[in-house]
Formats: C-alpha cells, sequence, structure tokens
C-alpha cells in the first residue's frame, strides 16, 4: 500500500542521506525536499472518488467554474466558506480539470508542513514521520480544515515575534477556509504568559471552556455550510481516552526534559501552551466526534513538539530509548488503524 510506502521510504532516504558526507542543515534540506515531492504527487494526484467528502468538493468545483463567483455563493449546491469559495475560483481560472482543486489544495497543506518543520523541528525525520502517521492521511479528504491548519502554521514566527496584525491576517484568512479555526486564535494572548502554576492553571480553566465552545460552534455552523454535516453524522470515535492519555505522557515527559523552555520564549514553549490547551479540549470532549476532529487544531502540533522534546534529552541513551519505544509504539497503532483507511488510487485509475 502506497501508505505504508511512505513510512518506508521515510527511514530509506534518512539511512542512505546519512551516509552521505553532508552538513546536517544541507541534508535535512535535500530530504525535506524529496519528501516534499513524494507527498505532494502522492496527495494532489489521488482519486478524489476513492475518499469520502472529496466527491463533494469535486462537485463544487465543477460549480464554481461554470458560475460567477456571485451566482456560486447564492445558489451553489455545496455550501463552503467564502473564502475556500474564493480559492476555488482562483484556481479554476488556471484550470478547470477537477483534479487541480485538489493539486492546489495539497500544494499549500504539503508545502506548508515540509516550511514548518524546516524552520522548528529538531528531527525533521521525526516530525514527517509524526506526519505520515497522524494528520497526512486524513488531510486526503479533510480538505477546509487541514488547509485552515496549514495555515496557521505559517502563523508561528508571527505570534512567537508579536506581529498582531500579520498574525491576525492569517488566522482569519483561515477561518475564511473553515470557521472553526478561530478556536486557535487566543494563543497569541496566551504565548505571552510565562509557564507558572498559576498560568498553566488558568490554561487549563481555558482548554475547559474552548472544549465546551467547539461543540456548539459547529452545531451552529453546520446548519449553514452543507460540508460541515459530516462532523455530525460522522461514526469516528472522536476524542477519546487513550489520546487524551497520550498527550498527558508527551506532557509530563516535557516537565522533565524542557523545564528551561517554561521560562525562555520561542517555539517550544509556544508548542508546551498548546499541548496544555489541547489536552484538556481532549479531556473535556472525550467520546465526541465533533470536539475530536476540531481539537486537531492544537493536538496537531505534537508532530513538532515531539521531536524537540526528544532532542532535549541530553542523555544520549534515553534519547534513544524513548525515540525507539514511541516508534514501535506509533507504528503498531497506525498499522492496526490503517486496516481501515481507504484504498488509495490515483486519479487515472479506475
Amino acid at each position: 500500500m502506497i501508505y505504508l510506502l511512505n513510512i518506508g521510504s521515510l527511514f530509506l532516504y534518512y539511512f542512505i542521506l546519512k551516509l552521505v558526507k553532508l552538513k546536517d542543515a544541507y541534508r535535512n534540506n535535500i530530504f525535506l525536499f524529496i519528501f516534499f515531492f513524494q507527498l505532494f504527487i502522492i496527495h494532489g494526484l489521488k482519486n478524489p472518488y476513492c475518499f469520502p467528502d472529496t466527491p463533494e468538493y469535486a462537485q463544487g468545483f465543477r460549480e464554481i467554474c461554470e458560475m460567477d463567483f456571485s451566482d456560486y455563493l447564492l445558489v451553489g449546491a455545496i455550501k463552503a466558506e467564502i473564502g475556500y469559495s474564493f480559492f476555488m475560483k482562483l484556481v479554476s481560472y488556471v484550470s478547470n480539470h477537477e483534479q487541480a482543486i485538489f493539486i492546489a489544495t495539497s500544494l499549500v497543506i504539503i508545502g506548508c508542513y515540509i516550511k514548518t518543520i524546516k524552520n522548528y523541528s529538531m528531527m525533521p525525520w521525526m516530525s514527517l514521520f509524526l506526519f505520515l502517521i497522524g494528520g497526512f492521511n486524513q488531510s486526503m479528504y479533510v480538505l477546509r480544515q487541514h488547509l485552515a491548519m496549514a495555515i496557521l502554521l505559517v502563523s508561528l514566527p508571527y505570534i512567537i515575534k508579536r506581529k498582531f496584525g500579520k498574525f491576525l491576517l492569517l488566522n482569519g484568512l483561515a477561518c475564511s477556509i473553515h470557521l472553526t479555526a478561530i478556536v486557535f486564535f487566543p494563543i497569541y494572548f496566551i504565548y505571552e504568559r510565562t509557564l507558572s502554576k498559576k498560568n498553566i492553571f488558568l490554561l487549563i480553566l481555558l482548554g475547559a471552556i474552548l472544549g465546551c465552545i467547539l461543540n456548539q460552534l459547529i452545531l451552529l455552523v453546520s446548519s449553514n455550510y452543507q460540508l460541515y454535516t459530516a462532523y455530525i453524522d460522522s461514526d469516528a470515535p472522536g476524542t477519546n481516552l487513550k489520546m487524551f492519555l497520550f498527550l498527558f505522557v508527551i506532557f509530563c515527559f516535557c516537565l522533565m526534559y524542557m523545564k528551561k523552555e517554561y521560562s525562555v520564549g520561542g517555539i517550544n514553549k509556544l508548542l508546551i501552551m498548546i499541548l496544555i490547551i489541547g489536552m484538556i479540549i481532549q479531556a473535556i470532549g472525550t467520546g465526541n466526534p465533533i470536539t475530536g476532529r476540531l481539537n486537531m487544531y492544537y493536538s496537531n502540533f505534537i508532530f513538532l513538539l515531539i521531536p524537540n522534546m526528544l532532542s532535549s534529552i541530553s542523555s544520549k541513551t534515553t534519547r534513544y530509548i524513548l525515540s525507539f519505544i514511541l516508534l514501535l509504539f506509533l507504528t503498531c497503532i497506525y498499522l492496526v488503524n490503517l486496516q481501515s483507511m481507504e484504498t488509495y488510487k490515483f486519479f487515472w485509475e479506475l
């Protein structure tokens, strides 16, 4: 299966490049470029009729190619936020082939992940591994939310550098594509707080409040946008206790090995704060598919936090043991869940 090919090729590329005498930064750039190209091809050239939701996106794109933008907003059969509708209209000027919208969406999603990993991950191969077993498969059909999440990745430096205007612009853009991206907005103001016991308690309280708000938000927007009904009708288990426990274990390791990050600003402090909020939302929404799916705005960031946490461990022995245990555990979980994944086909395959 192509999903296993992704995992296998990741380690193959990594070990081949390790045999070549190159500076680490240059090696990582080559590694990320190769994987960007591979993931973009797989993500963008998929057959949309092999996945849930994507046939509706194809229908919406065909309609917007045949209508004026204003007419589509009024009478289009597939209702989506204005930002995503505008994005589809822009793509239609380049090509009216239905595959064009999936290629364009894939370019943004994969590009934003690769750029973020390049800028902030201490272990790029581990970040890619976590992305592959985490959000990659789902991002092939949950297009708007993952597109919004990818845009929010680009906002990270503006949170750290306190550039509110640029953060607001990107958050607004993400919300225009998937309205629920608004739940990420508070993180800008949370980041400037120190990670004291008092503020950790406030983070927990905020996470609980956001967890309660998420359900009401999706119920509200689902009445206006057809593509949200999948959240309500989904049989997916969503948020669950196992995921909460996993995030809690990661948080405990952060407490052990990233103590200096509590008082020093930067990406790791931001990631820890995001983890705390995500962990609480995960607990509040246990068993609810709506909250579970939307909590990805926070829980998704473990693809950066885990590698950076492992890199903070001074003992090589401890670092290698924890990395091996984590790889083994997550690979086993991924293989079990892989049985329920849709069979992948390229768009030219019947």
